[in-house]
């Protein structure tokens, strides 16, 4: 999974600002070394910071809104930096800075519809990821699989993590629940009514009060990718 993909697991629709920020752009010029940043000039309101460890790596996600349409953000973004490298689509932007201490900042926007603003996720992360990712002990996982994310927010004590394998996903869903029934998971209804199936399923622990769901998103070139979402249950 790219890591611009990650930015966009959030959809958060906040306050509006004011308008008239948006204008000081036209009386600063960007510049190399410049400690201007085009979501200060544009009147960024932060509406989120949270603790997150992707891949074993701590960080923290950002959250804000950006009064102004996607497009006028990505001319904008242009004009002061013509060199930075951005990918785009018809409702998202995606661009990094390199920050210069084997660190890079990514961005990731998105709009939904011209009826509201800007959502803008951001958070510093090494230009080097591990090349070993950490599995999460709490989350099952077949065998032969491999770990391609894993994503904890870290104060709401979910996680959330990805997977491939070369087993068929009803192999890989039985694996799971094999293991999920023995550390204690149970499946609503219980034995007598099966929620799993080939294409994943939902499990409660009542001792620990989580909830945990497994999905699997398809297969490609006869490999499945499934992923596992777990969270506390208030």
């Amino acid at each position: 999974m790219k890591r611009y993909k990650i930015l966009g697991t959030l959809i958060i629709v906040g306050t509006l600002i004011n308008p008239c920020n948006a204008k000081v752009f036209d009386l600063i010029r960007f510049f190399k070394g410049s400690s201007m940043d085009i979501n200060e000039l544009l009147g960024d309101k932060r509406i989120m910071n949270e603790p997150v460890t992707i891949n074993g790596v701590p960080t923290t996600l950002h959250v804000g809104i950006i009064d102004v349409s996607l497009k006028e953000y990505a001319i904008k973004l242009r004009s002061m930096n013509p060199k930075l490298r951005i990918k785009s689509s018809k409702n998202s932007i995606y661009y990094k800075k390199n920050l210069g201490n084997g660190m890079n900042e990514l961005h990731y926007l998105t709009q939904v519809s011209d009826k509201y603003p800007v959502v803008h996720f951001s958070m510093k992360m090494p230009q080097k990821m591990p090349e070993t990712i950490p599995w999460p002990k709490e989350l099952p996982i077949p065998g032969s699989a491999k770990a391609d994310l894993t994503l904890t927010f870290n104060k709401r004590g979910s996680t959330f993590a990805s997977f491939t394998t070369i087993l068929s996903p009803k192999q890989a869903e039985q694996e799971i629940t094999n293991t999920l029934l023995g550390a204690g998971w149970e499946e609503p209804g219980g034995s007598t009514q099966q929620f799993t199936s080939e294409t994943g399923g939902v499990f409660f622990n009542p001792n620990e009060r989580k909830m945990l769901i497994v999905s699997f998103l398809g297969i490609n070139n006869g490999t499945v990718t499934g992923s596992i979402y777990m969270k506390p249950i208030k």
